[in-house]
Formats: C-alpha cells, sequence, structure tokens
C-alpha cells in the first residue's frame, strides 16, 4: 500500500484530467515510452493530435509525474509514480473532500464487489494494521 505521506505530497490529484490518467495507463503498462508510442495507442481508441498528447506529456514532467530522458532519435518519458500512489492520492481526495473524512461508505462501495479471497486478504491486512 502506498505511503499516505507520499501521496500527500505530490501534488497531482487536483490537476490530472482523463487525457492525462489516459497517458499514465499507457505509461505504467509500457514503461519508457515515447510521444509517438503514446499518441499512437491512443489514436487506435479515439481522436487527438500529436501536439496535443506532446502537450499533456510536457504538463506531466513539470509536475514530476514523468521524467522526460534523451533517446537516440526521440525523448523517452517513464513514469514517477505508481499506479497504486495515483489512486491512494485521488482515493484520498475523495474522502477528504466529498466525505469529509468518512471512508466507512467507500469501503462499503468496495467490498461489496470483492471476490472471497480479496475479502480473507483485507482481513488480513486489517489485523496486521491491529497488531502494529
Amino acid at each position: 500500500m502506498a505511503n499516505p505521506e507520499e501521496t500527500m505530497n505530490i501534488g497531482i490529484t487536483n490537476s490530472l484530467g482523463d487525457s492525462e490518467l489516459e497517458i499514465l495507463h499507457i505509461m505504467w503498462r509500457r514503461g519508457e515510452s515515447t510521444v509517438r508510442q503514446v499518441y499512437d495507442e491512443i489514436r487506435e481508441r479515439r481522436n487527438v493530435t500529436l501536439p496535443a498528447v506532446m502537450l499533456s506529456m510536457e504538463r506531466l514532467t513539470r509536475r514530476g509525474v514523468i521524467q522526460k530522458l534523451a533517446g537516440d532519435r526521440a525523448a523517452v518519458y517513464r513514469p514517477l509514480v505508481t499506479r497504486e500512489t495515483v489512486g491512494y492520492s485521488l482515493l484520498s481526495e475523495v474522502v477528504d473532500k466529498v466525505l469529509q473524512g468518512t471512508a466507512a461508505s467507500v469501503v462499503s462501495h468496495v467490498v461489496d464487489g470483492l471476490s472471497k479471497s480479496e475479502l480473507e486478504q483485507i482481513a488480513t491486512l486489517i489485523k496486521d494494521i491491529q497488531e502494529s
């Protein structure tokens, strides 16, 4: 699980839009990617321009979410935050801002769709937290 202090300091949840999240999903799956590689994958699903993808990736770079590296022919980008870190930050934001700190309704909603195995994992996690 992500460290709450780490997620609170990344400062990205307020500013991540759908396009940036789409780019991050691609980069988490691919690892290092060029703008062209990300653009080509997005174009398979929807209409977008190469400059729009480039601009989004530059914004993510300025925010410290991805890193731009020099490549042989084109710059290569790599994610600096994990899917779990972003997910934890977004969930924390919902709990704090929307639910005013009451996470029980979120947990209830999530638990409804879990398998027996996943419920057992959560029970073990809760036990470990209570014992520490």
